[in-house]
């Protein structure tokens, strides 16, 4: 989940569960991407996937149009992640495309 909404479920202020985050003083694991978001993983608030799910895969694919908007690939590529994620998938594919229609 994003550090605005597990600080937000905890009524904490963003910008301290990032200080946490960069600090490493966080008391739940956190991820941080290759673009830079910080993901929080706690238990507390990710539900479980159901127990069939496990022989199955997930796969997040993220897209744009043009070569420029490659920033915007890597954050949409992240947010889906962070969803699939805080919907309790454990380790979920990200498969991205740059292309026109």
């Amino acid at each position: 989940m994003l550090v605005k909404e597990w600080a937000e479920l905890e009524h904490l202020h963003p910008q301290t569960v990032w200080k946490w985050c960069r600090a490493g003083k966080m008391p739940v694991p956190v991820e941080r991407t290759p673009s830079g978001m910080w993901l929080v993983h706690d238990p507390k608030y990710e539900t479980p996937a159901p127990s069939d799910a496990k022989q199955s895969r997930t796969v997040c694919y993220a897209r744009v149009s043009s070569a420029d908007q490659k920033a915007d690939l890597r954050r949409q590529a992240d947010r889906l992640k962070a969803f699939a994620l805080s919907m309790g998938v454990e380790a979920p594919e990200v498969v991205t495309e740059t292309g026109s229609g």
